[in-house]
């Protein structure tokens, strides 16, 4: 019976293209924000008389305010709709979704910032609504069942997290008690009297506090350790140096590498254990398989009328570009007489594309285990057949006699 309009509508709220849908608006609401920042940051350049910016946002971006104030609504419009879809088809079961909570969160500060021009709301609130808008984009990996390489991904990224937590922490230990190395070696000099003030000041900048020399290990440890090394060796002592290169290739190099491949473990482990991941893998190879077959099938078939003769197969025997192809589906093409007769199942000289996929998928590879038992089961039953035959044909005398002598065996 044809589903009504009412079970089609929420049938297509919870489908995946639903999802895909909504996650390409929430894409575009993205860049509408990124260009409104744009346009904050032209019109603060223009305060500060920065070089380049020698005129206001307005003037530059004359449509500017108006076409962010209607996409603004146009947004509000669909994602409310959005929300209020869900809700009336989920019920109660539309808080117990994460994303669904965060979908609420959002919209409710896109109504705050609709109307906060004609409410006394602080300008910080604001900020912060325009901020939770942005959780919304997390929504696009909701839609990350339709998408294998992005499911992946989320699925390794949240099962890394006690991981991830663990490594930084790590990290995060080796870079305080550096920091408190080079700060009790740094010590000396910057209280020595005798030293000159501006070399101690620009020293100070990179390791005059505990907190500032944390930030420069950082700095350090991840790209920018150049003028963090040189502050050290113009100004004190070229030793130090030889400090950076140890800690450079010890910490930065060895302790980096380790974590990138305790992450690569993790992933790896994720990819094999994924009941999700290995279908998808194992429905991708089917489907690239089946499309092999389905060009050697039409190279074959020169006359084009979906059917293959004898004369067409024979092609084979001298195509060792179709002889590779088929040695790389695991299909042995040794006596093609005997191929050809175990595809052609009807046996009326000619093979449609439905035989050819199914005989050249069963006959894959080498024979399996079950393959075998199949075989056997089918012979034994042949077996018993031919000898409830015989019973039927033979005399009666010799009936009882080969009963008799089976009773006696």
């Amino acid at each position: 019976a044809p589903r009504s309009l009412c079970e089609r509508i929420k049938h297509f709220v919870r489908s995946d293209h639903f999802d895909l849908a909504v996650g390409l608006l929430v894409t575009l609401n993205f860049f509408t924000m990124a260009m409104e920042l744009q346009y904050d940051g032209l019109q603060a350049g223009y305060d500060l008389n920065m070089r380049f910016f020698d005129q206001t946002a307005e003037t530059a971006w004359p449509w500017a305010l108006d076409f962010f104030q209607v996409c603004r609504t146009i947004f509000l419009v669909f994602f409310t709709s959005e929300i209020l879809l869900r809700f009336c088809f989920l019920r109660t079961e539309f808080f117990k979704t994460p994303f669904n909570v965060i979908d609420f969160a959002a919209l409710l500060a896109s109504i705050i910032e609709l109307f906060s021009w004609t409410l006394p709301i602080d300008p910080t609130l604001l900020r912060l609504c325009r901020l939770a808008k942005l959780f919304r984009t997390i929504r696009v990996l909701k839609v990350s069942g339709m998408l294998d390489s992005l499911s992946l991904l989320a699925r390794c990224m949240s099962s890394s997290g006690l991981t991830l937590v663990w490594s930084l922490l790590f990290l995060l230990v080796i870079q305080l008690i550096a920091a408190m190395i080079v700060c009790y070696m740094v010590r000396p000099y910057l209280e020595n009297q005798a030293e000159d003030e501006t070399r101690r000041q620009e020293v100070y900048k990179y390791y005059g506090t505990f907190t500032i020399a944390v930030l420069t290990l950082f700095e350090v440890f991840f790209a920018n350790w150049a003028p963090a090394c040189r502050v050290l060796v113009e100004n004190i002592s070229e030793w130090y140096s030889l400090l950076f290169l140890v800690y450079r290739c010890g910490i930065g190099f060895a302790v980096i590498n380790v974590v990138n491949a305790v992450f690569v473990q993790q992933t790896m482990q994720v990819a094999k254990g994924d009941e999700e991941v290995l279908l998808m893998e194992k429905q991708k190879a089917e489907e690239k398989y089946l499309k092999n077959i389905g060009k050697i099938f039409q190279t074959l078939d020169t006359s084009g009328d979906g059917l293959l003769s004898w004369p067409e197969f024979e092609l084979l025997l001298n195509d060792t570009k179709l002889k590779f192809v088929l040695d790389k589906l695991e299909i042995a093409a040794g006596d093609l007489k005997t191929l050809f007769d175990l595809l052609d199942d009807t046996g009326d000289g000619e093979i449609s594309v439905d035989e050819f996929v199914e005989g050249i998928t069963r006959f894959k590879g080498a024979a399996k285990s079950l393959d075998v038992g199949q075989l056997l089961l089918r012979s034994r039953r042949l077996e018993r057949g031919i000898m409830n035959l015989e019973q039927h044909l033979l005399p009666e005398s010799e009936r009882n006699h080969t009963k008799n002598r089976a009773s006696t065996a």
